[in-house]
């Protein structure tokens, strides 16, 4: 069933994209308690980054353990490839990963993404409110200047 998957790019000269993530879309067994699981786990990581986005502490922490997930997604889907009667009822885990590229990094990478601009305008408003102070401090020492 996923052998279109194992050559994906040599799929996506033939077919055009849709089609191609039409065939993807239909070939998942969404229903599949494995399946539902990963999608959960996305929602409740992505929920705890929403929550906790104004937390810099949080997010990065968060930032850090995606990234390391990603990071270990090829040794994620071996493994699973070699145990995948124990996990679902369909073989998802071809050699190139792209059930595991889609399906798990993919998200993980947009919550990357996510998280890192959040880190960005929190680090924005930051700047703002220290040079903020930072100009009241020099008015309020001019201001002691000129009444001394």
């Amino acid at each position: 069933m996923f052998d279109k998957f194992s050559s994906f790019g040599k799929k996506l000269e033939e077919e055009s994209l849709v089609e191609a993530i039409l065939s993807f879309w239909h070939a998942v067994n969404w229903r599949e308690p494995f399946i539902l699981c990963l999608l959960c786990f996305h929602a409740c990581v992505f929920a705890t980054a929403w929550v906790t986005r104004r937390h810099a502490n949080v997010s990065s922490t968060i930032f850090l353990v995606v990234l390391l997930l990603v990071l270990c997604a090829k040794s994620l889907n071996t493994a699973a490839a070699a145990r995948w009667e124990h996990i679902s009822t369909q073989n998802y885990f071809d050699r190139n990963g792209i059930f595991a590229s889609v399906l798990f990094s993919g998200p993980l990478l947009l919550l990357g993404m996510f998280l890192l601009l959040n880190m960005i305008l929190e680090s924005s408003r930051l700047l703002v409110k220290v040079k903020q102070a930072e100009l009241r401090a020099h008015a309020r020492t001019k201001r002691n200047r000129k009444q001394d």
